[in-house]
């Protein structure tokens, strides 16, 4: 039986409930910090959300771009998800000999997502490209820039993230990274029912290039 919880848990909440199932594994796809602190009772703890987090920014870097942010969504249920995206794409550009990706935090709402664009323009004018948590948050960046009279790329690249099929239709269409989603899922739950994962073949993320990057 798969139980899947969403939300937020304590660690002991998650834990007692771990318990009161049986679990066999764990596979947590935000703080991988909790899951690791039951792992020893309950089974494998497993983080694949960040899988090849670090492909936008080699692609932005290898288009010329040396300032890089961050584009991270503010609601809360998605603040620790979002971390495990973020933190690979800061190693990926100290690795490049980048300056350090500040972070642009934008809300769903379209006008209070432009008065945060406008301050962060003005506090990181040195800002080229922006790499986004996924195409939601990529696409609620090219609806505020066109509001405030931004173009993309010419004024900022913008590089979602899932290759989700809505970024293909919004003008300036979504430059993207697609991942091999379904193989990571086929591992992990492999992995979580000690099975073997060898024969599980996962292909490389790649960038899905269109207008806006």
């Amino acid at each position: 039986m798969l139980l899947v919880l969403h939300g937020h848990l304590s660690s002991q909440a998650l834990s007692d409930v771990a318990q009161a199932v049986s679990a066999r594994a764990v596979i947590d796809l935000g703080d991988s910090g909790r899951a690791d602190a039951i792992a020893a009772d309950t089974g494998t703890s497993l983080t694949a959300f960040s899988a090849q987090a670090d492909v936008p920014v080699e692609y932005l870097a290898g288009r010329g771009h040396r300032h890089i942010a961050t584009v991270l969504p503010d609601t809360p249920e998605l603040q620790s998800l979002a971390g495990l995206r973020e933190r690979p794409m800061r190693r990926a550009a100290e690795s490049a000999g980048l300056p350090e990706c500040p972070a642009l935090v934008l809300p769903g709402d379209l006008g209070a997502a432009e008065e945060r664009l406008r301050s962060f323009r003005a506090e990181h004018p040195e800002v080229t490209a922006l790499a986004a948590y996924n195409d939601d948050v990529a696409l609620v960046t090219l609806a505020a820039m066109r509001h405030i009279g931004l173009r993309a790329p010419e004024d900022l690249a913008v590089i979602g993230f899932d290759d989700t099929p809505h970024g293909a239709l919004f003008s300036p269409a979504l430059t993207t990274v697609h991942i091999d989603a379904e193989a990571l899922g086929r591992i992990a739950a492999r992995t979580a029912l000690g099975l073997p994962a060898a024969d599980a073949t996962l292909e490389p993320a790649h960038i899905i290039v269109r207008q806006s990057g």
